[in-house]
């Protein structure tokens, strides 16, 4: 699709990146650098001072002083005619749908990435929003970095009153509201895809499935039964469930430095193959 007709100063409209309910995302240059600019649709917006513009706004306002490493930076935000925009790093890289494309991540990994994320939605909930929208085409690997990146926030305020008007998150049973709770089973949702290759709740179900894998009895990917508690505590509420993403992303970070320390303790495979041919040099380095 071509740009839409909208004119900032100094700023260069080029194509549409991607579309949603309520926004769309392009790319555009200035003084030689690319940036991803967001509207709100054309459709969704009457005049200036209406609801969605002043949410929209608003919202972006309060995302600008979000920092943190695994959100896009925020660079401008203002008004073109009677189009608000916000004017927003570039991240270029593989979408995390398109590397589950090849299988299913190894636990360490999953469990650092969603420790990473979940620090990232803290940062946002603090701000008074929450993302609703968070899945794996949302969820970049950049290029630069090599870190994980959320992407293409819906700009929906910590509130219940519009969230019949919503739409929710692909990656999860919908809940009853677009709130922090349900931007959390969303990330769980996500981590559950990412270590076993299916969706929950869409594929299949969780609960006896988190069961099965944890006893070995089916031919996916095994979890550890740390994570598969902690799993089965965000997606289905077992035992004591998260009330914010901060205790979340602890608790994966938590796991993370445990499965570090017993990787550290394993022998590894090298340790165990004889210095043939050496026993001169092996018993003076034992010496």
């Amino acid at each position: 699709m071509g740009a839409p007709e909208i004119s900032i100063p100094g700023v260069e409209v080029l194509e549409e990146l991607g579309r949603g309910t309520h926004n769309t995302v392009f790319r555009a240059r200035r003084q030689g650098r690319y940036y991803a600019i967001k509207v709100p649709n054309v459709a969704t917006v009457q005049e200036p001072g209406d609801g969605v513009t002043a949410r929209f706004l608003k919202e972006a306002v309060a995302l600008a002083r979000v920092r943190h490493p695994s959100l896009p930076a925020v660079m401008e935000v203002g008004h073109a005619g009677r189009l608000p925009f916000i004017i927003m790093e570039l991240v270029a890289g593989e979408t995390l749908a398109e590397r589950l494309r090849r299988g299913p991540l190894e636990e360490e990994r999953v469990i650092d990435l969603g420790a990473q994320l979940a620090e990232a939605l803290a940062k946002i909930h603090e701000a008074g929003l929450v993302h609703r929208d968070i899945k794996p085409q949302n969820i970049l690997f950049d290029s630069m970095t090599g870190g994980v990146r959320l992407i293409d926030f819906g700009f929906v305020e910590n509130s219940t009153s519009r969230a019949a008007s919503l739409s929710l998150p692909t990656e999860v049973s919908p809940p009853s509201t677009a709130d922090v709770q349900s931007d959390l089973r969303a990330l769980g949702s996500v981590l559950f895809h990412c270590a076993t290759g299916a969706v929950p709740f869409v594929d299949i179900d969780p609960r006896p499935f988190l069961e099965r894998v944890e006893q070995g009895t089916d031919r996916r990917p095994r979890l550890s039964r740390p994570f598969s508690n902690v799993l089965s505590r965000v997606l289905i509420g077992a035992g004591e469930t998260y009330y914010d993403a901060r205790s979340f992303s602890g608790e994966l970070r938590e796991l993370s430095c445990n499965e570090s320390d017993t990787g550290a303790r394993s022998p590894s495979r090298s340790s165990e193959i004889p210095l043939l041919g050496r026993q001169r040099e092996l018993e003076r380095l034992r010496a």
